[in-house]
């Protein structure tokens, strides 16, 4: 019947990289139909590795995520539109703290709909420098207590919200390939600052705020995603 279907398959520690950098692909041509039908009732991933190399303007960085830890749910090879793919899993970035990854990809049509929840704990800031220092001039001190960021993808858009408790955060700021990106950054900064008295006792769910982000020409997806999420997490206000 031309039918091929997986109850389970299971990944045992994997390493995935992901190069993101100024040079792009030519787009792929749109492959023939298929008279197969595949589907794989559950995949799972456990103890993966996970590196993001991102080479822009001269600079080099990485991001590093451990003890992955996945678990996607059924998929095949008709990719029915407006039925969500959804993904889970947990890890630990860099050498500290734990983070949980929700994904929802609702379609593989075009304009994608992707929505993404993060939820973090007891992150050492230090650990995130040597990636943030060069793509963004930041140089972060300090732990995240707890955060949680929930970006959505909506016609090549990303809106991010990011709520988050930090113990004894400093900042330090260093010039970059993109200026403008520097001064977006002291804005921002100054902002959380003033608004960090007016909001001492608030609670974790009302220091939060929202940013959207349009892609810049060549940027991936991945991308996008981390700089809406980074620059959401700049606006919350200091505790």
């Amino acid at each position: 019947r031309h039918e091929i279907v997986f109850d389970r398959i299971e990944v045992e520690k994997p390493t995935i990289i992901l190069v993101d950098n100024d040079t792009r692909s030519q787009p792929s041509k749109k492959a023939n139909s298929s008279p197969w039908f595949i589907k794989v009732s559950k995949t799972s991933l456990r103890n993966g590795r996970f590196k993001y190399e991102r080479d822009t303007h001269g600079t080099h960085a990485n991001l590093k995520i451990h003890k992955i830890n996945a678990d996607l749910e059924s998929i095949d090879s008709t990719f029915e539109l407006n039925k969500p793919l959804l993904a889970r899993a947990s890890g630990q970035i860099e050498k500290s703290g734990n983070i949980d990854l929700n994904v929802s990809i609702k379609s593989f049509t075009k304009p994608l709909q992707v929505d993404v929840e993060l939820k973090a704990q007891n992150q050492n800031l230090e650990d995130l420098t040597p990636f943030f220092e060069e793509n963004a001039g930041v140089i972060l001190k300090g732990t995240l207590i707890r955060g949680r960021s929930v970006a959505k993808m909506r016609n090549d858009a990303v809106s991010a919200t990011v709520s988050a408790e930090y113990q004894d955060l400093a900042v330090t700021l260093i010039k970059t390939y993109d200026q403008n990106e520097v001064s977006v950054f002291f804005s921002n900064l100054a902002e959380s600052v003033l608004m960090a008295k007016k909001n001492k006792d608030k609670s974790l769910k009302d220091q939060s705020n929202e940013v959207t982000v349009a892609p810049k020409p060549g940027e991936s997806i991945v991308g996008l995603f981390l700089r809406g999420m980074k620059e959401a997490a700049l606006k919350v206000t200091l505790k």
